[in-house]
């Protein structure tokens, strides 16, 4: 008979300590400690209560670790007030373990963590493998649509094709070809953009936390100031390839009317298509205070054009919004499978109410849970 699951609670506190005893576990995966930039990043979240917290969840079987799940605290706005969330991160069980459904356990594990704090669980985009869990145990799904622009075309000809030189004289072919037709629809909207100023930023002014205050969406997740920046300086991985960046939209005036913030993520392969050293660029977050001075589509054009600036090789753009799709059909744009944001509130709790139940009232992003970051 093969030995029980326990399910160990790591706190906030043990970790701003150093005293979670990970040496008592045989760990030769090493599945259980968190890496130094993504500590020092989860110690840094400006949305947190107190040391008591639950930060991580390991399962344990014959005093081996055999999974894991961290926990992200933020919260949601709602017209009955502020609700705390909890966003799970890196679940993983290694596949000799998943039999035992310590996936299941886990999820259900940080969700009564959750509920004993009168809080909400939710997971970011989970993995393809981890979705069905979630869906099974009938947590809600706030689809956000995915397009992808292939900006240079090197890595998926080399996929296909291999290093051959006629397989790079035709990624230099359909590069000139992809350059042509951007550059053509980028110049039909500058046009209609000239009385807008781009200004990159290296943080987030405090002021902006008014703006933020008079958001008029039923259910929003939590932004400030201070959470921008923490975005703006945290990281999961020290890779220098990685970059973060935010950048305000003035009129003509000076007026602040949007904000977009751009993360850039180097993948040594990308998707399970098996593509190569891929730089993809996505705009993770972003917000129209003025939506008479600048549409959705305008603010996407701005944000794909400063990632190809920094080389991206290819774009990743998800949002529910139906606005922005004439635009990123124009640029090229195709969609590609959708990024579910899951959700499951605390029983009786405001997001257990009725408008919760309607997904369009909700205002999420993809730099909401851990996304940003991964």
């Amino acid at each position: 008979m093969a030995d029980p699951i326990t399910l160990s609670v790591v706190s906030r506190g043990e970790l701003e300590r150093g005293e979670v005893p990970y040496g008592q576990w045989d760990d030769p995966d090493g599945l259980a400690p968190i890496g130094a930039a993504k500590l020092r990043t989860l110690l840094a979240n400006p949305v947190h209560a107190d040391a008591d917290e639950p930060a991580q969840v390991l399962g344990v079987q014959g005093g081996r670790v055999i999974g894991r799940i961290d926990l992200v605290p933020g919260d949601v706005h709602s017209s009955g007030g502020v609700s705390r969330i909890y966003w799970g991160s890196n679940l993983y069980v290694p596949p000799e373990f998943r039999k035992t459904l310590l996936g299941v356990s886990l999820i259900l594990k940080s969700q009564s963590l959750a509920q004993a704090r009168g809080a909400g669980v939710g997971a970011s985009g989970p993995s393809r493998a981890a979705l069905p869990l979630y869906q099974n145990l009938k947590w809600a799904s706030l689809p956000l649509e995915r397009h992808i622009l292939v900006a240079r075309s090197r890595a998926v000809v080399e996929r296909y094709l291999g290093h051959w030189a006629g397989a790079r004289l035709l990624a230099t072919s359909a590069d000139a070809a992809l350059r042509v037709y951007r550059l053509v629809a980028l110049a039909r909207r500058r046009l209609m953009n000239r009385r807008l100023l781009v200004e990159r930023l290296e943080s987030a002014p405090a002021e902006w936390d008014e703006q933020f205050a008079h958001r008029t969406q039923p259910i929003a997740t939590h932004r400030s100031a201070a959470w921008l920046n923490w975005l703006l300086t945290g990281a999961f991985v020290d890779d220098p390839r990685n970059r973060h960046s935010l950048f305000v939209v003035r009129d003509r005036n000076g007026r602040v009317v949007a904000y977009f913030l751009n993360k850039l993520r180097f993948h040594e392969t990308a998707t399970h298509r098996g593509f190569k050293d891929v730089l993809l660029g996505s705009p993770q977050d972003w917000t129209l205070f003025d939506p008479a001075a600048i549409s959705p589509g305008e603010l996407l054009l701005l944000a794909v054009k400063e990632l190809l600036d920094e080389g991206a090789d290819a774009v990743d753009y998800c949002d529910s919004d139906p606005a922005p799709r004439g635009m990123l059909r124009l640029l090229g744009f195709k969609r590609l499978g959708t990024m579910h944001m899951m959700v499951r509130p605390a029983p009786g709790g405001a997001l257990a109410q009725a408008p919760y139940q309607d997904l369009r009232n909700w205002w999420i992003r993809p730099a909401d849970g851990d996304n940003f970051f991964c």
